[in-house]
């Protein structure tokens, strides 16, 4: 989202009691709130210049802002599929990432990047395992 809609954003999750997760990679563009039911939602803003660099905020490339989606029945812009499943490459990855990941690209019939190899061994592995214990 925009960096200025943050405030708002956060004044109408709040009043749906959603309150900010501590974490150690959080900063003013980029939290996760969360409620009283452990729903949570992670924020990411950024702020454009005139020519669309992103001047401020999550580094996101102008033209991975192009999905569509809805929330709660209403159309919102978003990242595309394409750049999401993108964007969680190129860094440490953990088991929530490959969680994340497959469930997108299982759901939209999208190749699982090959950064999250060992994360499937690793499952097929555990299967293996638990099917030789029964």
């Amino acid at each position: 989202m925009q960096h200025t809609d943050v405030p708002q954003v956060r004044a109408i999750f709040a009043a749906q009691g959603f309150r900010d997760i501590p974490r150690d990679d959080i900063w003013e563009c980029n939290f996760v709130l969360a409620d009283a039911r452990g729903r949570q939602i992670d924020i990411h803003s950024y702020t454009f210049d005139a020519e669309g660099n992103c001047v401020y905020g999550v580094p996101y490339p102008r033209e991975s802002l192009s999905g569509q989606g809805i929330i709660n029945g209403h159309p919102v812009r978003c990242i595309s599929l394409e750049w999401l499943v993108r964007l969680h490459t190129g860094y440490p990855l953990d088991e929530n990432d490959y969680h994340d990941v497959k469930l997108l690209c299982q759901h939209f019939g999208l190749a699982i990047p090959a950064e999250y190899a060992v994360f499937e061994d690793e499952v097929d592995a555990r299967l293996e395992l638990l099917t030789l214990m029964m």
